[in-house]
């Protein structure tokens, strides 16, 4: 029966699997710069700057009502609760569509 599990690709793909897990959950972390708090004025002082970066977040099936970001109990979505501590969250949003294709398009 080992021989079997020994000659199985399978087992090499999950243990393989398993060791890549393993080293990027310990070596990396999503590290997001720091920056100072801003006002309204400072949001508006944005469309005369022409160095911008724009991020969007854009997840598929995710709904709003479990995520820590939105007030969830638990926390659910640390890494995303960090960036949007540091960036502009859109609280009310309206989808053009309920399907996913016709959504995300």
């Amino acid at each position: 029966m080992l021989r079997r599990l020994f000659d199985s690709p399978a087992t090499y793909y999950v243990a393989g699997g398993i060791l890549l897990l393993v080293a990027l959950s310990t070596q990396f972390e999503l590290r997001v710069p720091s920056r100072p708090s801003g006002t309204v004025a400072d949001l508006e002082a944005l469309k005369d700057r022409d160095d911008l970066n724009v991020l969007f977040v854009l997840i598929d099936t995710l709904r709003a009502d479990h995520m820590s970001l939105y007030g969830y109990e638990r926390p659910t979505t640390p890494v995303l609760d960090d960036l949007a501590g540091r960036g502009i969250v859109f609280d009310q949003t309206i989808s053009q569509s309920s399907w996913t294709k016709a959504s995300m398009a």
